[in-house]
C-alpha cells in the first residue's frame, strides 16, 4: 500500500501498524493451497457490514483472489440484509476492483484522495458503500 500513498496523502508507518492490529477479531487470512496471501476484515455493525481492510501480497494480484473476496462478501451482504461500506483510494486497481461489482461513489470525504462507494441493496443488486 505505501506506493498508493506515497503519492496522496503520505505514508505514517505507525498509522498502518496501528490500522493493521484494529478490529483482528474480524481478521480472515486469505490462503490459496495453504500459502498465506492476504487479510480480510470485513466488521459487522448495525446497518452495514463495513469492509476495513483487504490486501493482497503484490505477487498473488491480479490473479481473481480479490473478485473473490468481494463475491463472499457480497453474499454475506445478501444473506444479512445489510449494505456493504468501505473507503477507497481515488484512482486506484482496488477502487475500479469495486465498480466492477457496481460500487458507486456515495461521498467525496473532503481528504483529497479518499471516497466512499456505494450501490443500491434491493434492485436486484446490493447496497454496497466503498
Amino acid at each position: 500500500m505505501k506506493p498508493v500513498f506515497d503519492g496522496t496523502l503520505g505514508w505514517n508507518e505507525a498509522k498502518e501498524r496501528e490500522k493493521a492490529v484494529d478490529e483482528l477479531t474480524n481478521a480472515e487470512i486469505v490462503m490459496v493451497a495453504q500459502e498465506r496471501v492476504g487479510v480480510i476484515k470485513v466488521i459487522p455493525r448495525a446497518d452495514e457490514l463495513h469492509l476495513h481492510q483487504m490486501q493482497i501480497l503484490p505477487e498473488h494480484q491480479k490473479r481473481g483472489i480479490g473478485a473473490e473476496l468481494v463475491l463472499r462478501a457480497i453474499k454475506r451482504s445478501e444473506k444479512s440484509n445489510k449494505p456493504i461500506t468501505l473507503f477507497v483510494v481515488k484512482n486506484t486497481p482496488a477502487k475500479r476492483l469495486y465498480e466492477q461489482f457496481g460500487f458507486l461513489v456515495t461521498n467525496n470525504l473532503g481528504a483529497a484522495f479518499i471516497e466512499q462507494i456505494e450501490t443500491p441493496v434491493n434492485r436486484g443488486v446490493q447496497h454496497y458503500h466503498c
